[in-house]
């Protein structure tokens, strides 16, 4: 009677790793089918300006200023750990003003959206990522 209890008991546990091996498998082709529909884009971009802000985990740029309407557009970048530098050993040695070229990546991803009957597929930025910040020269004394 031990016997067949013990064999019971292992049959049932040899279903459950099954079953729970079916379930997961399910799951996984779930998350893939998902991550396809989702994919990223990664585009390479660079920017020039004055910079605005930076410290060790962000910098700013203002790449158009209109004097006139005295309107400046911005750029909040993220630094990679990583980080190369051109012309400069350390951040730190980027000062507020001086001029810079900045290469980064943007994560994007494309959706479909229907708007009146007409389906537009529109382009959504999800992140940047500063790779490479170039100091071009600095800050102009006037």
């Amino acid at each position: 009677m031990i016997t067949q209890i013990k064999k019971g008991i292992s049959r049932m546990t040899k279903i459950g790793l099954v079953a729970a091996l079916v379930l997961g498998q399910t799951g996984v082709v779930g998350a893939q089918q998902a991550q396809e529909e989702e994919e990223i884009i990664i585009a390479p971009k660079v920017v020039s300006g004055e910079v605005a802000a930076i410290s060790s985990r962000l910098i700013t740029i203002i790449y158009d200023k209109d004097e006139e309407k005295k309107i400046e557009h911005e750029i909040d970048l993220p630094i990679d750990k990583d980080i190369k530098l051109v012309h400069k050993r350390e951040l730190s040695d980027i000062n507020i003003g001086d001029i810079v070229r900045v290469t980064y990546e943007e994560s994007q991803k494309e959706e479909e959206i229907e708007k009146e009957g007409i389906t537009e597929t529109i382009t959504k930025v999800i992140g940047r990522q500063a790779k490479v910040i170039t100091f071009v020269r600095p800050k102009r004394e006037y």
